[in-house]
């Protein structure tokens, strides 16, 4: 109920402080490991209250809501739980170790921070590329949709739909749906001029 998810238009969080309960649909998420974290004390941590607590690391699908998580393994254990903390790690292809805080990027100029910033290319590298000759690129980022050739469709990884737009330079120039019966790309958002 405290998550930010809408059903009906409204954020349940909003509905879960006016005290109102609102029916949701289950949701199928996919949890691949949950371990405990012990790198620095006992994996269970006993206070002074009688409570306890200990730290535990989930790698899971998108749509995980880990504070329901937390509350269900508590149930499990017949002690009833909640999550004291959350830090997202790893999202995609992005992960924490490669993450500069504040103090890092206002400290920075010039080409440091242009280096530091992530290009669009990068930031999809989850899909695959096309690259578009020099007609196809002016086609895209005109906003017109391209057929291609059966050789072009082979080339788009299977079960793609969503995929990135190069020019001839390997600059990304739009990103586009790929609809392979038609063999055909409609650019989504068009980045070039």
């Amino acid at each position: 109920m405290f998550s930010a998810k809408k059903v009906g238009g409204e954020r349940l969080y909003r509905a879960a402080r006016d005290g109102r309960e609102v029916e949701r649909d289950p949701v199928s998420i996919v949890v691949h490991s949950i371990a405990l974290i012990d790198e620095d004390a006992p994996a269970l941590i006993k206070n002074e209250d009688g409570t306890a607590e200990f730290n535990m690391q989930v790698r899971c699908s998108s749509g995980t809501y880990v504070r329901t998580l937390a509350h269900d393994i508590g149930g499990r254990l017949g002690v009833g739980a909640h999550l004291v903390g959350l830090r997202r790690t790893k999202v995609g292809h992005f992960h924490l170790l490669h993450a500069l805080t504040l103090d890092e990027l206002e400290t920075m100029e010039g080409d440091a921070l242009v280096d530091a910033l992530i290009s669009p290319y990068q930031m999809l590298m989850n899909l695959p590329v096309l690259a578009l000759d020099e007609e196809c690129t002016r086609r895209i980022t005109n906003g017109r949709a391209l057929s291609l050739s059966p050789e072009q469709a082979a080339a788009v990884e299977p079960g793609a739909h969503t995929v990135r737009l190069s020019d001839g330079k390997g600059t990304l120039v739009a990103v586009g749906d790929f609809d392979r019966d038609a063999g055909l790309i409609s650019p989504r958002v068009v980045l070039a001029e």
